[in-house]
């Protein structure tokens, strides 16, 4: 028997990079996945891959920072499987800019997606689980760049993640009655295109060559390199399993030791 038989699994931002192999190692482990994203064609054409590989799977357009979207995707995936067992909130947008150049168009972006779509997404599943009474497990996606310390061309991005783990927490505690446990992952930098284009932000707030940076990163890693997408879904996916029955409103940091809490 696989970890997630008889589960379905909602993952937000499953089109490409760290959704994507979370979408996978789903499939793997035997989950029915409704996989949700700004970009019909990237989910459409991953729907169609694991449709071929014999897993269920259905592929959903939704804005997560807009709240029609949100309700219409849920509603979509109960329809379709009846339940939701699992929610991974990955959607997410980054933002590099020098502190007095962030104007409130930066701000409302940033913010709209990570936090409130995290947030309203996961509203609107759990109130599912709650109506089903078998419980769920949830896990945003943070970022060690909402943990303690600076981030000085990352303020925005930096305060949303933080403001995703203080509703992990917040969340988990108000939820724990239901038997739907709320965990956080706080990965470091990821090698995927949304890295290149940060890398590229940063060199121009730094005024240095992208080169630099995308050299120098990975040497401030205790363990020498990036995370890969599949780090960070592998940690997903044990913090969905029954492994991680007893964990909840906790962030895990997936980072290579860029971060020691």
């Amino acid at each position: 028997m696989k970890r997630f038989d008889n589960k379905v699994a909602m993952i937000t931002g499953a089109g490409q990079g760290v959704g994507k192999a979370v979408t996978n190692i789903f499939a793997k482990d035997g989950a029915s996945l409704c996989i949700v994203d700004i970009n019909l064609e990237g989910v459409k054409r991953l729907e169609n891959d694991l449709t071929k590989s014999g897993v269920k799977a259905l592929a959903v357009c939704a804005d997560v920072s807009n709240l029609t979207d949100v309700n219409e995707a849920v509603k979509t995936a109960i329809s379709c499987f009846g339940k939701i067992d699992i929610l991974v909130n990955n959607a997410s947008v980054s933002g590099t800019k020098r502190i007095l150049d962030i104007t409130e168009q930066d701000w409302d972006y940033v913010f709209n997606v990570n936090v409130k779509g995290a947030f309203f997404m996961l509203q609107a599943v759990v109130r599912k689980m709650i109506e089903s009474g078998n419980g769920g497990c949830v896990v945003n996606i943070s970022s060690v760049a909402g943990r303690p310390g600076g981030r000085q061309f990352l303020l925005h991005y930096a305060a949303s993640k933080a403001a995703v783990i203080s509703m992990t927490q917040s969340a988990a505690l108000a939820l724990a009655k239901n038997n739907i446990r709320v965990n956080s992952i706080a990965p470091g930098t990821i090698d995927t295109p949304m890295w290149q284009k940060v890398a590229s932000d940063l060199a121009a707030c730094e005024g240095c060559e992208v080169e630099e940076i995308l050299e120098e990163r990975p040497r401030a890693v205790p363990l020498g390199r990036l995370a890969r997408p599949d780090d960070i879904a592998s940690a997903v996916a044990y913090l969905c399993s029954d492994d991680a029955a007893y964990i909840t409103g906790q962030t895990l940091n997936v980072c290579g030791g860029l971060v020691m809490s």
